[in-house]
């Protein structure tokens, strides 16, 4: 099933290569990724889906909590309607924002003040 992750990472080098080398070295595949900024410029947001059952989920998360550079990660949740979903990232007026997903007939995931 596939689940969609969510983390705040340190924004410095090498965060991205450490959070990616240990989905490979435990063999999970990032189906999709996207790393945007948050307001505090020294944090970003990375959010991805994974096709894993629930145990993997629970240990990429257990993991990944564990690497230096991951302030909080969240499992936003699995279903088959993640696999239909895509990820996008912009920056709008909070006004606007509620307009912006309802257009496009989406659900925002988190949104950052």
């Amino acid at each position: 099933m596939r689940h969609l992750i969510s983390m705040l990472l340190q924004n410095e080098a090498g965060a991205l290569a450490r959070v990616a080398g240990l989905f490979a070295s435990r063999g999970y595949n990032i189906e999709s990724l996207l790393v945007a900024p948050t307001r505090d410029a020294d944090v970003s947001r990375l959010t991805l889906v994974v096709d894993v059952d629930e145990a993997a989920v629970e240990q990429i998360v257990k993991q990944s909590a564990k690497l230096v550079d991951v302030i909080e990660i969240a499992d936003l949740g699995g279903s088959d309607a993640t696999a239909q979903a895509s990820l996008a990232a912009f920056q709008a007026a909070l006004r606007h924002a509620d307009d912006i997903v309802e257009r496009v007939r989406g659900d925002a995931a988190y949104q950052t003040l």
